[in-house]
């Protein structure tokens, strides 16, 4: 089993917990997810509820939608998300391409810039962007992947920066 699916499935199981409990941070951020999804809110939250809010929550539509992406299964063209986009980063500055082509001709013509997938588009950040998302800055890694998420999606340096993304935004803020 794939470690991000893992991992959303027992942030699912935590969001359950915690809505069963009447945590009051965890059920104000369930009702807003809800409502931006425009999902009805359950008389009582079962799993299959917090599935669809740990993947709503990190940036998917749906669960499915995050299990598609975040389990290497995605194909050029799909709707990544914006996982890899955030508040914490909303005031940043980047630039935005419909083109993969287009994203990556700027890619190569600035060694200081990185491609990542946003829905169906591509954007491209600075390190700023990524000491925001609290992603490893690490030169080689980001070498190796040619500072392209999209070019290297699934690949084992995708999957760990990934895990570094979900690690970032845990369910702990909920903790009253």
């Amino acid at each position: 089993m794939n470690v991000l699916i893992n991992e959303l499935k027992t942030r699912a199981r935590l969001w359950l917990t915690l809505l069963q409990s009447d945590n009051a941070n965890a059920r104000k951020r369930a009702q807003v997810l809800c409502r931006q999804h425009r999902w009805d809110i359950p008389d009582g939250w079962q799993l299959r509820h917090c599935l669809n809010l740990a993947a709503a929550d990190i940036g998917f539509s749906h669960w499915e939608h995050a299990r598609h992406v975040l389990s290497g299964q995605a194909q050029a063209g799909d709707d990544m998300g914006d996982f890899w986009h955030g508040p914490e980063v909303a005031g940043l500055s980047n630039l935005w391409y419909a083109t993969y082509a287009d994203a990556d001709k700027q890619l190569q013509a600035d060694p200081h810039l990185y491609l990542l997938p946003y829905r169906r588009q591509f954007m491209l950040v600075s390190t700023h962007y990524l000491e925001a998302l609290q992603l490893n800055l690490d030169a080689g890694l980001w070498h190796g992947l040619q500072r392209n998420l999209t070019l290297a999606y699934a690949s084992p340096a995708w999957q760990a920066l990934a895990l570094q993304r979900l690690q970032t935004s845990r369910v702990g803020r909920f903790a009253q």
